[in-house]
């Protein structure tokens, strides 16, 4: 509780956003249901994570910034995992290596 007011958070437009991908000296991991790379692989560091909505999942614009795009595979019929769920998941593996 309350870890929320700890944590560094920026706000900034689309545009300013794009220039910051373009500047990152690190890995850029896009989630995506239609890549074919699974989500259990080897992150470089630093990673830079981006996670779009449960509904439309990111923009093109975004996908294609990235270095890698993954998925995570679903079984039967389901679509798609909550948003958090998936976030845990793909940050509990980029930090995997680090655990062992």
């Amino acid at each position: 509780m309350g870890s929320l007011f700890g944590v560094a958070i920026t706000r900034m437009s689309a545009i300013k956003f794009g220039a910051a991908l373009d500047e990152w000296g690190g890995e850029i991991v896009a989630t995506d249901a239609g890549a074919t790379t699974d989500y259990r692989r080897f992150y470089q560091r630093p990673t830079l994570l981006l996670i779009g909505s449960e509904g439309s999942g990111l923009s093109a614009g975004l996908v294609a910034k990235a270095n890698v795009s993954v998925r995570i595979p679903m079984p039967g019929q389901t679509e798609s995992l909550n948003v958090a769920a998936a976030t845990a998941l793909l940050l509990y593996e980029i930090k995997r290596p680090e655990l062992k």
